[in-house]
């Protein structure tokens, strides 16, 4: 099957819990705190995420996921939170209308900005830290779609370190590169899983980024899965993915 590519932003926002594959067991690992969206360092201690505040602006923070400290506060004004290998935690901020990638350290010390282009939807980053995929407007003046309705969009790869920017697909699309960076994953509708070549960041990719013309033969290696907005395991049989449920109390109202 070929993916469809469409609009594809972060989830509704909610309670983060963890759950012990073995037992079943749950448990709250932000108690109180309404998510918008968040990242898992490296080392599994951490978890960088959004939330907004009394004042409904959003906000990046961190926290020990064994509870043994408070989260603390890194960033205002930001969401759409990654962290790389190093610890460096990246995420989308906003200023005025415009939206930009920005990063720091896990500390909330030295942030800087990784390009100036403004972009639509920051999506994963490389587990090395060079590569943030994000979707930006095709005609480079950094609008968001609410303000020009019709405007196109394209999603790239991103360097952080002043290489030549890589076309992933037109309109927007879900990217991820698993834990290890051996797979790298785009799609809305269904998910394609192309590897990476070893030393490399980035799967080989057409020059006009992958289109719904594309199969798995013409990818190098790349397998389809029949559901969108994956994370990917170490291989790509193994993954987990987002279920919404919705919990609702329905009231009959007498109008008069």
């Amino acid at each position: 099957m070929s993916p469809a590519f469409s609009t594809a932003g972060p989830a509704p926002a909610g309670e983060l819990r963890s759950v012990d594959i073995a037992s079943g067991k749950t448990d709250s690992v932000l108690p109180g705190v309404s998510v918008t969206d968040y990242d898992i360092s490296p080392d599994g201690g951490a978890v960088a995420f959004s939330t907004r505040n009394r004042d409904g602006n959003s906000e990046v923070w961190i926290a020990p996921i064994d509870h043994r400290s408070p989260p603390r506060r890194i960033a205002g004004s930001a969401d759409q939170v990654s962290f790389s290998a190093d610890q460096t935690v990246f995420f989308r901020a906003t200023e005025g209308k415009l939206n930009f990638v920005d990063r720091t350290h896990t500390d909330g010390s030295g942030r800087k900005r990784v390009v100036s282009t403004p972009i639509l939807i920051k999506y994963g980053v490389s587990p090395d830290g060079e590569w943030v995929a994000a979707a930006v407007p095709a005609t480079g003046d950094g609008n968001r779609p609410s303000d020009n309705v019709g405007v196109p969009f394209a999603t790239v790869a991103i360097p952080v370190h002043g290489d030549v920017v890589q076309r992933i697909c037109a309109g927007t699309c879900s990217v991820r590169w698993s834990a290890d960076g051996r797979f790298f994953s785009v799609g809305v509708g269904g998910t394609w899983v192309i590897p990476v070549p070893a030393g490399k960041a980035l799967p080989l990719l057409p020059p006009a980024g992958i289109s719904e013309h594309d199969t798995p033969d013409t990818l190098l290696g790349a397998r389809t899965i029949a559901r969108a907005g994956l994370s990917i395991g170490p291989d790509p049989s193994t993954y987990v993915f987002r279920r919404t449920e919705l919990h609702a109390n329905l009231f009959r109202i007498p109008l008069h």
